[in-house]
């Protein structure tokens, strides 16, 4: 899998979190530009240096869109990012901000 990233911008959102830290360090590799989406948390894992991440909300539509720019590729790493909203939830509002990713 990692494989057929070579070549492509990948935004990983939760970068910081538990799952995305990990995925994120799969990630980094010859080949693939992971660009990490952080959500404003008390304990955020530290995203390493050399990785391009921003800081945002996903309820901040001004802000996904400026992430989502370039991407080729978008992973969704977190689980509960809000108590009364579902990950697919999450996920349609980001990728409805970047029609070319649906």
């Amino acid at each position: 899998m990692i494989n057929d990233l070579r070549n492509r911008r990948v935004g990983l959102i939760g970068a910081d979190a538990f799952i995305g830290s990990s995925i994120l360090q799969a990630l980094f590799r010859p080949g693939v530009t992971p660009v990490g989406l952080c959500g404003p948390s008390a304990e955020p894992h530290p995203v390493p240096d050399g990785i391009n991440s921003h800081t945002c909300d996903l309820t901040d539509a001004e802000g996904l869109k400026s992430w989502l720019s370039g991407l080729d590729v978008v992973v969704h790493a977190v689980l509960g990012w809000r108590p009364e909203t579902h990950l697919e939830e999450g996920l349609r509002h980001a990728l409805a901000l970047h029609p070319g990713m649906a």
